[in-house]
């Protein structure tokens, strides 16, 4: 009896929840209709009132066309047609002459000098003045030859460096590219420390360079000039002072130059002259200091590299 009654309860608690999953499951079957009929009455409302004209916002996308692929005939044709469109010549204009680019350049597009290249082919490297034996005896020179080689290894003193612009001439570089151009022309009569420092440009370059010739003020003018005109001021300096000729001739006529005029090498002495020049001469008197000619800051291996050079011009091996 029990299980009787136990089967009858089972059957009438499954059964209510049965018709209850049927009434809710045809509930959400109606939902369903309205909301797919509510979607199709506002996308049928969007393309009516044309809100936007690609249709971007349709409620059921469309199927995007296929790109239409070029076929083996239309592609033989293409490589047919390039090389022919590729020979075609400009036509000339009846009377006048065909003009052909003779200019360096790629794809016939000319190339125009940097401003440090037209700089450097105004450079001329002539001497007129004849060298000077050194006047050191040369039994001096041997013994300060043998005193830097009892203190130093033949691997400091034959270690060359490359001319190098320290941090306070980049500085300095960076502080001329930020000044006013009227400072890159020159007056009237200008002072002749302006001339003779900036002339050591030249010297460095290897030049000959004459503070006292008529045409001194035209030549740092034009380096000036030059200055104005590059892109960039700083690079452009750069490049011109990584630029200098640090051979054993060229060191020696700058050794002429500067001999006397030591203290014209300080940047500090043209406070009140100029500031350009002042600036520039940080750099300048680096680079004299790396040649050698500044005793007690140059290295010790342009020093010893100094004397093995007299030495071989007093034998006359140089």
């Amino acid at each position: 009896m029990d299980l009787k009654k136990f089967k009858l309860n089972l059957e009438s608690t499954l059964g209510k929840r049965l018709e209850k999953v049927s009434k809710d499951m045809l509930t959400c079957k109606l939902d369903l209709e309205k909301v797919t009929s509510s979607l199709k009455e506002i996308n049928n409302y969007v393309e009516r009132k044309n809100y936007h004209r690609v249709k971007r916002h349709s409620i059921y996308p469309k199927a995007q066309s296929q790109p239409v692929l070029p076929t083996v005939k239309d592609i033989q044709q293409k490589i047919i047609r390039k090389p022919q469109e590729e020979n075609k010549q400009i036509p000339v204009i009846k009377g006048q002459k065909e003009v052909k680019n003779t200019e360096p350049g790629v794809n016939g597009v000319k190339i125009f000098p940097s401003t440090l290249e037209q700089f450097i082919k105004t450079i001329k490297k002539v001497r007129t003045t004849t060298r000077k034996i050194p006047e050191i005896p040369l039994d001096q020179l041997n013994t300060q030859i043998k005193d830097i080689e009892s203190h130093y290894s033949s691997e400091t003193l034959n270690n060359k460096p490359p001319f190098n612009i320290s941090l306070g001439g980049k500085s300095a570089f960076d502080i001329i590219k930020g000044m006013n151009k009227d400072c890159f022309r020159l007056t009237e009569n200008p002072d002749k420390r302006i001339i003779w420092s900036l002339g050591l440009v030249y010297e460095l370059l290897g030049e000959e360079f004459n503070p006292e010739s008529s045409t001194a003020k035209s030549q740092v003018q034009d380096f000036l000039n030059f200055c104005i005109e590059s892109p960039n001021i700083s690079e452009f300096l750069m490049e011109v002072f990584k630029s200098f000729d640090f051979s054993d001739n060229n060191v020696d006529a700058i050794d002429e130059y500067i001999k006397g005029k030591e203290d014209l090498l300080a940047p500090q002495i043209y406070t009140q002259v100029s500031q350009l020049c002042g600036l520039m001469m940080v750099s300048l008197r680096e680079a004299v200091v790396y040649a050698g000619l500044i005793k007690g800051k140059s290295p010790v291996w342009r020093i010893y590299s100094r004397l093995q050079y007299k030495k071989a011009v007093i034998e006359g091996r140089a």
